[in-house]
């Protein structure tokens, strides 16, 4: 299942072998995946909330841990935001 955020990137959404969800980012350098433990079709929901309802993605995912949120809004991983905010607070 193909979803995109308001920010221009496409994810896959597929079920994960354990139960959870598999999401995808695909890039024109490659492809970036998380597996989170919420079910498919409570991504969908959320998903939908989100793009269609309007709701933060707090809310719509709040299910969700931050780093998780944050992929689906920017498509950073932990380790590329955290490097990113290392280097922000070097320039300071």
């Amino acid at each position: 299942m193909v979803r995109s955020n308001r920010h221009g990137l496409t994810f896959v959404l597929e079920p994960s072998p354990s139960g959870g969800t598999c999401i995808e980012l695909r890039l024109k350098s490659g492809t970036k995946k998380i597996i989170v433990a919420s079910p498919i079709q409570e991504m969908n929901q959320g998903w939908y909330n989100w793009e269609h309802k309007g709701m933060f993605v707090q809310d719509a995912f709040h299910f969700l841990s931050p780093d998780e949120r944050e992929f689906l809004q920017t498509g950073l991983l932990p380790a590329e935001f955290e490097a990113m905010s290392k280097a922000f607070e070097e320039m300071e």
